[in-house]
């Protein structure tokens, strides 16, 4: 009678730790694809022209590879993609600002296009964009105090947390940040709860992702007294952590919530408010006063 007691009362347990071990294992198989990104040179666009291939060295020692497009207005601006993109994915908004004779940095973070280097979703990615920033600087036929940056997803959480330490960087225009790496995760591993983030999680763990160190919500309100751009799509998943962004903006930031769009693609669906709002946003933060004279 106590082995069938024992029974009854040990096999339901049982159970449900091989659920819950069957859902976590299946969550974080699902989340090591996300880190499965498709690498090779990217094809050369027409446009812009006069795209110079350039790299250079993070902190860490990850090379990074990527296109340089000189200024003809005085200012530059470094552009970090989002996860799973390569320098390719913020092609539109290069087009807009090189049009309007702005130079320009588009790079493979690491674990992308040509660069070296392993995904960290937004946490060694900091590292990549600091270093684009430093590169650009650098170079002399850039002016050091007139250089901005643009991220978006991956790209604008590390701009979030690169721009809270460089006081220098003037203009920040980030497009469909998350408040932080775990709010993400769980969204997107929402099917069952905490079992499904905490698989999650350790695809992130494994490759010694700091969380805390991913936390755009902590970062933004340093940002002050500049004042970044936000642009979200208004159908974007999640819309309450975009809530939550609105609220750690420091005072004078703009966030635009674009209608129709998700997920980026705000071009597709404001082909004319939207370079202009880009191009409001630089032309006032970022060039030179003589440029913005002519």
């Amino acid at each position: 009678m106590a082995s069938f007691r024992w029974l009854a009362l040990g096999l339901p347990v049982l159970l449900l730790l091989l659920f819950g071990a069957a859902v976590t294992a299946r969550a974080w198989f699902s989340a090591e694809q996300w880190y499965v990104v498709e690498q090779g040179s990217p094809p050369r666009p027409d446009e812009p022209a006069d795209l110079r291939d350039v790299s250079f060295r993070t902190a860490d020692g990850v090379r990074l590879d990527g296109w340089f497009h000189p200024s003809s207005n005085g200012a530059t601006v470094v552009l970090a993609h989002g996860f799973g993109q390569g320098r390719l994915g913020l092609l539109p908004e290069a087009r807009i600002l090189a049009d309007a004779g702005y130079g320009l940095l588009l790079y493979d973070a690491r674990g992308h296009g040509t660069s070296e280097g392993s995904v960290t979703l937004g946490y060694k990615e900091q590292l990549d964009l600091a270093a684009a920033l430093a590169f650009v600087r650098g170079r002399p036929d850039v002016d050091p105090a007139h250089v901005g940056a643009l991220g978006f997803s991956m790209g604008a959480v590390a701009l979030a947390h690169v721009a809270a330490e460089d006081p220098e960087l003037r203009a920040i225009v980030m497009l469909s940040p998350y408040p932080s790496l775990r709010k993400i995760l769980a969204v997107s591993f929402d099917g069952w709860g905490p079992l499904s983030a905490f698989g999650a999680r350790l695809a992130a763990w494994r490759r010694g992702t700091d969380f805390d160190a991913v936390r755009a919500e902590l970062a933004l309100p340093k940002l002050g007294p500049r004042a970044p751009l936000v642009i979200i799509g208004a159908d974007e998943p999640g819309q309450h952590l975009m809530d939550q962004i609105e609220a750690s903006l420091p005072p004078d930031a703009a966030m635009w919530r674009v209608p129709g769009a998700g997920h980026g693609g705000f071009i597709e669906v404001a082909p004319e408010v939207y370079p202009s709002r880009l191009l409001e946003y630089f032309g006032r933060t970022l060039r030179p006063p003589a440029a913005t004279a002519l």
